[in-house]
């Protein structure tokens, strides 16, 4: 299809499009976001590459990466719409991700919630387990290149393949790809390519993310290259990861041996078997029939279990929900299954022995400890808040409460983190 362009001083023109703003610009291509004519008004981003600029081997990365996301489909990674050419430019029409990038983000907070790092790296992990099965390197992964989407829970996805190939095992390039912070030291020592460099490149995100600096970052190019270069092992911050479990930084160990996909999509910490997803919600749902079905029976216990390990799937996929009705409905019904538990927890402990209640004298200890610092004591509030909200029943407020104050306590405890480094 082709487009007409207007002249180099002003945005172009593009068929079915209106123009309403720049992004971004790059060597190649300047972004601009637009709206579709008629009736959808759909938002979108369009790359807008000049033809004149571009040289043999970007023409060549610019024409895999249109094959490429032809045939990608997936909720992590930017979807192309349509491509469309002129004389003088060729246009990607893109999904539109408000947000901006993740570097921008990162820079916005300083150091990212523990929460929220999870929910960005189970995305990713999604995305990249997603192009592992395809045998898709994505070789330029780095903040800039990870989109997100707007609204109070954003989502990411993965954008600009242009360096994207296929690959099964380890490869020789006769020219370095990629960004030289987030590339793999076997790329920059050896100019040998494998899958696992896409995992060295997440683990300098995540890094970034839970640091709000990258590893390596130094003053010169030289320096930098003698960073990534050196078999020394990455530095971390003593605090790994505030829950106690480690993160997978493994991701970003040396030796190409020691990175290994399955154990990364494996690990605790991402745990993608609850990442918000359309599988997750899938089994919510069914392991919530199955509880009621099981209720219904008057399997008591059984009913329990089922009801339980449904939550652990439903509570997440309240991030995957994009639909504000679908996800009041799903909330709905995932506080109509907890006050059930609830009750049949009741019913099934009778006559077991009961914890004891933690000491009033500890609560009040951590009240009196706490005094000098207001922030942690507000959050201290608001648990005592919850704890009275579920006491009478209050579910839907007990929950939201709870959400808060575990959201407060991380940023306070991050932001100390970052503030000691």
């Amino acid at each position: 299809m082709a487009a007409s362009s207007a002249g180099s001083d002003g945005p172009p023109s593009v068929p079915q499009f209106n123009i309403t703003g720049r992004l971004g610009a790059g060597t190649y291509a300047t972004v601009y976001q637009a709206i579709r004519q008629g009736g959808s008004r759909e938002v979108v981003a369009i790359k807008c590459v000049s033809k004149k600029s571009l040289t043999n081997t970007s023409k060549e990365n610019l024409l895999k990466e249109i094959e490429l996301l032809k045939t990608l489909n997936h909720p992590h990674i930017v979807r192309l719409i349509d491509f469309v050419w002129d004389a003088n430019h060729i246009h990607l029409i893109l999904e539109y991700c408000s947000g901006r990038d993740l570097l921008r983000f990162i820079k916005l907070r300083r150091c990212l919630s523990e929460s929220l790092v999870r929910r960005f790296l189970q995305q990713l992990a999604l995305a990249l387990r997603y192009l592992h099965s395809r045998n898709v390197v994505h070789m330029d992964l780095k903040p800039q290149n990870i989109l997100l989407t707007g609204g109070d829970s954003p989502k990411l996805k993965i954008a600009d393949f242009g360096f994207a190939h296929h690959l099964k095992s380890d490869s020789h390039a006769d020219q370095v790809r990629g960004s030289l912070l987030y590339m793999a030291p076997e790329i920059v020592v050896d100019r040998r390519y494998s899958p696992k460099c896409d995992l060295w490149s997440v683990g300098i995100i995540l890094y970034e993310c839970l640091f709000g600096r990258a590893p390596f970052a130094s003053e010169t190019h030289e320096d930098l290259l003698r960073k990534i270069a050196s078999p020394d092992p990455v530095s971390v911050p003593a605090v790994q990861c505030l829950a106690g479990r480690e993160v997978p930084l493994t991701a970003a160990s040396r030796p190409p041996s020691s990175r290994d996909h399955a154990a990364f999509f494996g690990h605790s910490f991402i745990d993608l078997d609850h990442a918000p997803s359309a599988e997750c919600l899938e089994k919510g749902k069914s392991l919530a029939l199955r509880a009621v079905k099981a209720d219904s029976g008057g399997e008591l216990e059984e009913a329990f279990r089922l009801y339980r390990l449904a939550l652990t799937y439903l509570v997440p996929a309240l991030h995957y929900e994009d639909s504000a009705q679908k996800k009041e409905q799903l909330r709905d019904r995932i506080y109509e299954y907890m006050s059930r538990a609830e009750y049949l927890q009741s019913e099934v402990t009778q006559g077991r022995p009961k914890r004891p209640p933690v000491a009033e004298s500890r609560w009040n200890r951590l009240l009196e400890l706490c005094k000098p610092d207001q922030d942690i004591m507000a959050s201290l509030k608001e648990i005592s808040a919850f704890n009275h909200k579920l006491s009478l029943g209050a579910h839907e407020e007990a929950l939201a409460l709870f959400e808060t104050c575990c959201d407060k306590l991380l940023e306070l405890i991050r932001s100390y983190n970052c503030a000691v480094m």
